[in-house]
């Protein structure tokens, strides 16, 4: 979720430009509906676990505890270095929350990311020359540095066999990269109940999966869509960025937290 200086401030570049933020306050009916869409769904699910991955300065975090109301376990990461300093100060006052400087990925290594003027919008990919209109400065390349890459599939193996959680929720919101969470998740995949991504209708970052692709994948992985939530408008109000939250086809083997072959 975008704090409220850098959202004042995306907001002039944007009225530049005449592309707008969906409005994510309680005056905003899309929010307030996303809002009550998640809570309903982590508690019809009973979901016990939630791994944020692209936590950025723990926005989702603030946002699952204040306004969804979700009071269990919480595993984000970030990979940027000022970032993960941070959430790990954050989290100093919240038991049920665990932070990582890490960045997940489809292989486990180093890689380099850009770190824009604007850390929200930070990315192992290229801004691409019409996120450079939209964002201006914001989306200019600031610094490199190198992050440490993981799979989702390595971490979990981990996290469960030290926290012991069943049913978990997955939200992704990578800049670009979340193709690459979703293939390193492998078969752990069907271990979440349910999982958000964020879409790009309009790619802004170079070589940027079409979100057409992703929910292809997840379609064929075995994820319904269970609402889709804007997040900026253009000019015409056509959508340009979005959340989608899907569903996984509840299994006896999800409900033992296992999955097949394990």
């Amino acid at each position: 979720m975008i704090r409220k200086s850098v959202r004042r401030l995306l907001e002039m570049v944007l009225e530049k430009t005449d592309y707008h933020l969906v409005p994510k306050g309680a005056s905003g009916g899309e929010h307030a509906a996303f809002v009550d869409h998640l809570s309903t769904l982590l508690r019809t699910l009973h979901i016990d676990c939630v791994f944020d991955v692209g936590a950025n300065r723990g926005g989702f975090r603030h946002f699952m505890r204040t306004e969804v109301g979700y009071d269990g376990l919480i595993f984000s990461f970030e990979p940027v270095s000022h970032l993960a300093e941070v959430i790990l100060a954050a989290s100093a006052s919240d038991p049920s929350w665990h932070t990582f400087h890490l960045a997940i990925g489809d292989v486990a290594g180093m890689m380099p990311i850009n770190v824009t003027r604007n850390d929200q919008l930070s990315s192992f990919l290229r801004p691409s020359s019409a996120a450079t209109d939209w964002f201006a400065e914001m989306s200019s390349v600031d610094h490199v540095e190198d992050a440490t890459v993981r799979t989702l599939a390595d971490v979990y193996a981990e996290l469960q066999a030290t926290h012991g959680f069943k049913r978990p929720y997955l939200k992704i919101d990578t800049q670009g990269f979340d193709l690459k969470v979703i293939r390193g998740a492998g078969e752990y995949l069907a271990r979440f109940l349910a999982m958000q991504t964020e879409l790009c209708i309009i790619p802004i970052y170079e070589e940027q999966p079409t979100y057409a692709h992703v929910l292809d994948l997840l379609n064929q992985a075995g994820f319904a869509i269970s609402g889709m939530y804007p997040v900026v408008r253009d000019p015409l109000l056509r959508i340009v960025e979005l959340d989608c939250v899907l569903v996984q086809d509840v299994s006896p083997r999800l409900h033992q937290g296992e999955p097949e072959g394990a």
